[in-house]
């Protein structure tokens, strides 16, 4: 983002008491695409840099673990301009996609961008899994920088309880973010939980973490923090 509508507290109140207009307000308005959704002031190649390196990552993940891919069911959360949806539908061939934003603007894009091949949701992960989906299951849930936006420690707990209960048997949950020794809140609508957290959480709900990728960020980016990290997580 190049800059916000408000001053730092008038967001960071905006955020915590209303994301969903906090989202479409001042992150998706003028986003047309993934470059200007992480950060506006970015180059090109540094979006495609950092895309490059998760992209290879999930990749890695999937034959390492010689995992469903081709043929598969995938959940997208927080699918924002698409980028996810084209890889996996690129890459993957899979069975279905399904596509969820909490925020109600960029799904309208992709509802034109993708009509009749993609099934759309308007779902905040955090609350109640809604009836049209709860029946099905899913072999990879994508959750990539999605997850450390959930300031709430609770509403973080609950939305993993939801996407856990979403996997198939032998599913995996790829999570993209940071996953350090300690719980950090950084700035305006991230949290990061340290890694022995996600690992208390994923014990308690009959899961387990399989795989820590972690990807040195480059030195020249100008933002302090941001990594390319991923979490991917199983049933027992």
């Amino acid at each position: 983002m190049s800059s916000y509508k408000y001053t730092r507290d008038q967001a960071y109140q905006m955020y915590r008491e209303d994301p969903e207009s906090f989202f479409n307000d001042v992150i998706h308005s003028d986003a047309e695409n993934e470059t200007q959704l992480i950060n506006q002031c970015w180059p090109l190649f540094w979006s495609k840099y950092h895309y490059n390196l998760v992209e290879n990552g999930i990749m890695e993940i999937i034959m390492k673990y010689n995992l469903s891919a081709t043929g598969s069911a995938i959940l997208d959360i927080g699918s924002g301009t698409g980028h996810w949806i084209d890889f996996y539908r690129s890459y993957f061939d899979p069975s279905c996609i399904w596509s969820i934003d909490f925020a109600s603007g960029p799904l309208e894009k992709l509802k034109q961008k993708y009509e009749n091949v993609v099934s759309f949701l308007h779902w905040d992960i955090s609350a109640a899994i809604p009836d049209i989906i709860s029946a099905e299951r899913f072999d990879i849930i994508n959750a990539i920088g999605i997850i450390f936006h959930i300031v709430d420690d609770i509403k973080w707990e609950k939305a993993i309880e939801n996407l856990s209960a979403l996997l198939s048997d032998k599913g995996v949950l790829i999570i993209g973010g940071d996953f350090g020794p300690t719980t950090l809140e950084r700035g305006i609508m991230r949290k990061t939980h340290s890694l022995d957290e996600w690992e208390k959480l994923v014990q308690t709900l009959g899961l387990k973490i399989i795989e820590v990728k972690r990807h040195d960020w480059w030195a020249g980016a100008d933002n302090d923090g941001i990594t390319d990290n991923l979490l991917a997580i199983k049933a027992r």
